[in-house]
């Protein structure tokens, strides 16, 4: 073969190449975005002045020509305009967390998409997920004209993979939306190195024009299924709500034992709002305040998986997101007081610790010396045994004179059976010679039911306090597996109404002592009439119905106050003379008798007012 066949055999190979290469068929691109439309990256990039392709017809626009859109090319322009660069990115997963909580962030819509507790369980024993994309979600919404965005809908930019922050330091997560026309969206994301505060700082560049004569505020919307974490559904429906507080301090709550639908506006500002579960909260809270909003609250009884249907719609001026105030901080943490404390002014309200006296009675007596006693000793049976000693010792002076006055009334005994059988059925005539009695034998009626009385706010306190503490949450004691809800020792395979599908031992304890201390009582004291009596230790049993479904923790705490009452009274009786006491009734019936105060004169004129009799 010669040179020039050579020559002309290579040509000829390269033009074969050339052809194959320029009419190979071009394979399709990958469709990243599957919810945008096909003509996206057209809209998307700078159009050029020369030449613009159409979708439909190849036609090649000269200078000067106005580009050809489809319609519906013109509606997405139209509806995003600045913001559609924001239409279009990658989305993916950042962790954020520390030793106590892992929060996923999602750079598709720059929001918040699991919250997971590290030191908690579910009933079941799994990993505790207090918020997750399946039952929740959240957005911003901004308003700009006529034109309403959905910050979810938009693909931000973050520089950060996953982050930790360690002990005495602050780790951080910027998300970053980037427009057109020099505007761009800032969602600052922090987290300190313990605790379960999120902080989160919205900055707006590029928006003054646009919003600073905006009549619209921005509007936060979030939507929760509390997910189920307890054993007990329906009592943890009764202790789910909404709580959220006024900038002026007032606290209000949506009914916690309402199952129908609820709602309330919020007409003037308000400072946070919460999603309060049994032992957890979800919560946002806002620096500068929000200007109002809007909770709902349902339950979908056939849904045994969620607890309620929270929702919340709520509103923050545009005029303190532009001057740098749009701070915010989410808390997803457990209901601990102490812990609650430091969230914001008057986030401690969550837990409902009772009214008047009996919250006082918890915030100032019980839970510091319930948190003091947590310092020294881990076993929570030992803990509330010891409670109930402490409390018991305290108020042991109360029951030395309530014995003291049983014990006098024990020795009127006899004479008061007498008056009893001497005036049958005429309870007024027996009344009237009973109190003649005790006042000839210097004897205060009341005396031994005063200090009892005394004795009631903390009794009722403690039902609302061992509920409410998630520090007894799966605290394991003796045959109770978790003192936060009911010791079942047998599970029925009925339903008792009024009762429940199972049997609380510590409840029967309880009951049965406070039958036997009711005993006690009825053989110190004046013999009780039928109803009296029949109610007395009817009671017992009434609560014995209504606590079997409770914390084993009250039924304990209960019962080991009756068991210690017990002892008490088995002490004083060792050192207390009754025959002494007699002498002392007697010299007292041989004295003259004094004179009646105004309070007794005034009693026995309303009482001859009505036609008694009074000598």
């Amino acid at each position: 073969m010669d040179k020039k066949q050579l020559q002309g055999l290579l040509v000829i190979c390269l033009i074969l190449i050339v052809y194959s290469w320029w009419f190979m068929p071009k394979p399709p691109e990958e469709q990243k975005n599957k919810n945008l439309p096909e003509n996206f990256d057209s809209l998307r990039s700078d159009t050029s002045a020369n030449t613009i392709v159409s979708n439909k017809n190849t036609q090649i626009i000269t200078e000067n020509t106005e580009p050809v859109f489809s319609d519906t090319s013109k509606s997405i322009r139209e509806k995003y305009g600045e913001w559609l660069p924001g239409l279009k990115g990658e989305e993916k997963v950042i962790l954020l967390e520390n030793k106590d909580i892992k929060i996923s962030l999602n750079t598709k819509g720059g929001r918040i998409q699991e919250v997971a507790l590290k030191n908690y369980k579910t009933w079941e024993k799994k990993p505790l997920i207090l918020f997750d994309s399946n039952s929740c979600t959240m957005n911003w919404k901004f308003t700009t004209g006529n034109r309403i965005f959905d910050l979810v809908e938009f693909y931000y930019i973050s520089h950060e993979r996953n982050v930790f922050a360690r002990e005495n330091d602050t780790a951080e997560v910027s998300l970053l939306l980037l427009l057109s026309d020099g505007k761009k969206v800032e969602i600052n994301y922090s987290l300190a190195g313990e605790g379960f505060d999120l902080f989160c700082d919205i900055i707006c560049t590029g928006f003054k024009e646009d919003l600073a004569s905006s009549n619209n505020p921005l509007e936060f919307t979030w939507t929760d299924r509390l997910i189920r974490l307890e054993r007990d559904l329906k009592y943890n429906r009764q202790h789910a709500t909404i709580n959220f507080q006024y900038a002026n301090g007032d606290f209000e709550n949506l009914s916690e034992t309402k199952n129908e639908y609820q709602q309330e506006s919020m007409p003037t500002p308000v400072r946070w709002v919460s999603f309060k579960d049994k032992f957890f909260s979800s919560a946002i809270i806002s620096d500068a305040t929000f200007e109002g909003g809007l909770v709902k609250s349902e339950v979908n009884e056939a849904d045994t998986l969620h607890v309620k249907n929270f929702s919340m719609q709520m509103y923050f001026p545009w005029d303190k997101v532009l001057s740098g105030e749009g701070k915010f901080h989410f808390y997803f943490g457990p209901n601990n007081y102490l812990r609650l404390k430091k969230v914001s002014a008057g986030f401690e309200k969550n837990i409902y610790l009772g009214w008047g006296i009996f919250g006082w009675v918890n915030r100032y007596v019980i839970i510091p010396v319930f948190n003091w006693l947590e310092k020294y000793f881990t076993n929570y049976g030992l803990i509330i045994f010891l409670l109930v000693f402490i409390i018991k010792l305290g108020l042991f002076p109360l029951t030395y004179k309530s014995y003291l006055s049983m014990a006098k009334t024990k020795v009127l005994k006899p004479e008061l059976d007498e008056l009893k059988k001497k005036h049958g059925d005429d309870m007024t005539r027996f009344q009237q010679e009973s109190m003649k009695l005790y006042k000839s034998a210097g004897v205060n009626p009341l005396g031994g039911c005063i200090p009892q009385l005394l004795q009631i706010p903390i009794l009722f306190a403690m039902f609302t306090f061992f509920p409410s503490s998630i520090e007894l949450r799966q605290k394991a004691f003796l045959w109770a597996p978790d003192l936060s809800t009911y010791d079942s020792i047998l599970d029925l395979p009925f339903t008792i109404p009024f009762y429940g599908s199972h049997i609380s031992l510590f409840t029967i304890l309880m009951t049965a002592s406070t039958l036997i201390y009711t005993w006690m009582n009825q053989q110190m004291t004046a013999a009780a009439t039928g109803q009296m009596k029949f109610l007395s230790y009817a009671m017992p049993v009434i609560f014995m119905f209504v606590l079997n479904s409770f914390p084993a923790a009250l039924t304990y705490y209960y019962f080991l106050s009756n068991i210690i009452t017990f002892g008490q009274m088995a002490l004083i009786r060792s050192f207390v003379d009754e025959n002494k006491i007699r002498q002392e009734i007697e010299q007292n019936k041989l004295k003259p008798p004094k004179q009646k105060s105004a309070f007794q004169r005034r009693l026995e004129e309303a009482a001859k007012a009505r036609g008694v009799k009074v000598k």
